[in-house]
């Protein structure tokens, strides 16, 4: 698994602690690699494909470890990660006050989910 170190000898990291290398995590924070080798490693949470995006959206819930290892996941509740069609990984945080937002955009991924599957 990727940790923060293995990050910061492979890539720039700005001070605002994004990716500034060109490539699949570029302007992404620099836990982005490790969240894409968790869910390579089959250990990330819930995942919803959505057809007619023809992309995969993965639900983590990070853990005190994942805290541990990158401080700017001090207050962050849940993160959203997807490939562009450009090959690109995104992150989407949702932080402390957003639980709402947060559990309302899991559900929405759920039913559009569902929705496909009945639909074929």
């Amino acid at each position: 698994m990727t940790t923060r170190q293995d990050i910061l000898k492979e890539f720039r990291i700005s001070p605002r602690g994004t990716i500034q290398n060109p490539g699949k995590f570029e302007g992404e924070m620099l836990y982005a690699p490790y969240f894409y080798d968790v869910i390579m490693e089959g250990c990330g949470g819930d995942e919803f494909y959505l057809p007619q995006e023809e992309r995969v959206y993965t639900v983590i819930v990070p853990t005190a470890e994942d805290k541990a290892e990158f401080h700017q996941l001090e207050d962050v509740i849940g993160v959203i990660c997807f490939e562009t069609d450009q090959g690109f990984f995104n992150v989407e945080t949702y932080t402390v006050g957003q639980e709402k937002t947060f559990n309302l955009a899991v559900e929405e991924l759920a039913e559009l989910s569902e929705a496909e599957v009945e639909e074929e």
